[in-house]
């Protein structure tokens, strides 16, 4: 595959990959699910902690947790409602026992307006560690912060006992991320790790081919950097959508799981969606790579930003 096309406006676009070091202070069971399910519990703990901030608090936890919806009718219907601006970097574990002093990394990516408000996410997380990750239980104290930016190197920005507002972070820029993600090989391979639960014309995809998966993709990267970072890459339509005609879907293969969630009234609901495989070949991709790579940091589908939806890019065709 020769040199991908990067849209110039995403050499604007901030983003900043964030390691939370937790340290169980009670045994603790949990799995991806807990994760997967934590939006109500961790939005909980955000309104308690933004309550006493006035309009200023209510502004800060909207752009979090609950980001408005956007005025404008031509972009109403172009993008997505906004989804909240991080996104947790969950890769697939099975269910774990940690023991006290046990230490977890929670990996998260926050995206432009969110990075000056990693400080307040980090009191949040805080407060949560202190009333546990299931019903009281999986009592935490978050131990260090680490953060990487375009170096790709690893530095600690916080540890326990300092002020959170001196959280001092590296930054990458999606332009410059995309454009160290390219490949001389003329395959991909995409595999879904968490559950993705898409909905097509009121129908979930089970087996979805790439024609399918394709809009859910472009909807949403150009929602996140639009809605977060102010910034609508110049896109032409047709011409993508050409290109992905030009992109042999090969061989698919999923598997269909269940998760369960907190719903409303503090009961659980089952969820599901796939994971699994599938093979791209073809031109078309050179057109079309910076929208697959930029969903592989955002997923896609329900629950994105709490880790369902994410898929890896392998160079080459991995399913025999």
């Amino acid at each position: 595959m020769s040199v991908p096309v990067v849209p110039n406006e995403l050499s604007q676009v901030d983003f900043v990959r964030v390691r939370f070091q937790l340290e169980f202070q009670e045994e603790c069971a949990f799995d991806l699910a807990l994760f997967m399910g934590l939006r109500p519990l961790l939005g909980r703990v955000a309104r308690q902690y933004f309550t006493g901030e006035g309009a200023e608090g209510l502004r800060r936890y909207k752009l979090l947790f609950e980001p408005e919806a956007v005025s404008d009718p031509v972009a109403v219907r172009k993008f997505q409602k906004p989804a909240p601006p991080f996104v947790l970097m969950l890769s697939p574990f099975p269910l774990a026992m940690y023991d006290v002093g046990e230490t977890f990394s929670l990996e998260l990516l926050f995206l432009g307006t969110s990075i000056p408000l990693i400080g307040d996410f980090l009191e949040i997380l805080i407060q949560l560690g202190r009333s546990g990750l299931v019903d009281g239980a999986g009592l935490f104290d978050v131990v260090e912060v680490c953060a990487s930016g375009e170096d790709g190197v690893s530095q600690t920005v916080w540890r326990t006992g300092a002020p959170s507002e001196t959280v001092a972070l590296p930054l990458d820029t999606l332009g410059s991320w995309l454009e160290r993600q390219c490949s001389e090989d003329g395959q991909l391979t995409l595999q879904f790790v968490t559950p993705t639960r898409l909905l097509s014309n009121g129908r979930l995809l089970r087996r979805p081919t790439f024609a399918q998966l394709f809009p859910f993709m472009l909807r949403r990267v150009t929602s996140m950097v639009y809605a977060h970072a102010d910034c609508e890459p110049w896109v032409d339509l047709d011409l993508l959508f050409q290109a992905t005609g030009a992109v042999d879907s090969g061989k698919r293969s999923f598997d269909w799981h269940d998760w369960k969630e907190l719903g409303d009234h503090r009961s659980l609901r089952q969820v599901g969606g796939f994971t699994g495989k599938i093979s791209l070949a073809g031109d078309g991709l050179i057109e079309i790579f910076w929208v697959i790579a930029l969903a592989s940091l955002f997923g896609i589908g329900k629950g994105a930003a709490f880790g369902a939806g994410r898929f890896w890019m392998v160079a080459g065709n991995q399913i025999n």
